[in-house]
């Protein structure tokens, strides 16, 4: 699992794997005014996560409705394309879900803006930090699919919680989203259990 944050001038990269059946994790910080020249190297060691045909998906032309991202969440709409997706990559489906809310909880900010995204090769997730007033950071997290072991739906409060388990070994990892039930219902459209690479 690679993870990259560009907060502004910040840059971050996590990566986290297995050595002798342990999870241990590299973090490089940088200046992200070098983005553009790190950028291709950061796409090359994504690339090196895939493994070729993970999965036979029902949708092999990709997902022609991603663009409609653009006119939603135009911020991620560009993180995706300038920093995330690759050339031969092929969106599958996306699902977006705007900051939650909850007045009943002392902290009224329960989860962050965040778009998941479903290519032929991995699973993208781009999020927001609570932590900011004014948001101007994109939050990645690369899966490989070939390391999902299965994604999960439950119920959580008034929402849906998302639980994605990746393995690496004998080491298992897990990323939770939260989403509003028509988000969930679509996201229950885009990820069929059965075409996961791991069960073929």
């Amino acid at each position: 699992m690679i993870k990259l944050s560009l907060i502004l001038l910040y840059g971050k990269l996590e990566i986290s794997g297995v050595q002798n059946e342990q999870i241990i994790k590299i973090e490089v910080e940088y200046n992200a005014v070098v983005q553009e020249s790190l950028a291709p190297f950061i796409r090359g060691l994504i690339k090196k996560t895939w493994e070729k045909n993970p999965a036979n998906f029902p949708h092999p032309t990709g997902d022609a409705a991603f663009s409609s991202l653009g006119s939603i969440c135009f911020s991620f709409y560009n993180g995706l394309n300038d920093e995330a997706l690759q050339p031969d990559e092929r969106v599958l489906g996306y699902v977006y879900q705007p900051e939650i809310r909850d007045s009943r909880l002392k902290i009224k900010k329960l989860f962050p803006q965040t778009v998941l995204t479903l290519t032929d090769q991995q699973l993208i997730l781009l999020q927001q930090d609570l932590k900011f007033k004014k948001h101007y950071e994109w939050i990645f997290t690369f899966m490989p699919l070939c390391r999902i072991t299965s994604i999960k739906l439950a119920e959580f409060m008034n929402w849906q919680k998302v639980s994605i388990h990746l393995l690496s070994g004998t080491q298992q990892q897990d990323i939770e989203v939260i989403l509003e039930p028509a988000a969930a219902q679509k996201w229950r459209s885009i990820w069929i259990e059965d075409i996961t690479a791991n069960e073929q």
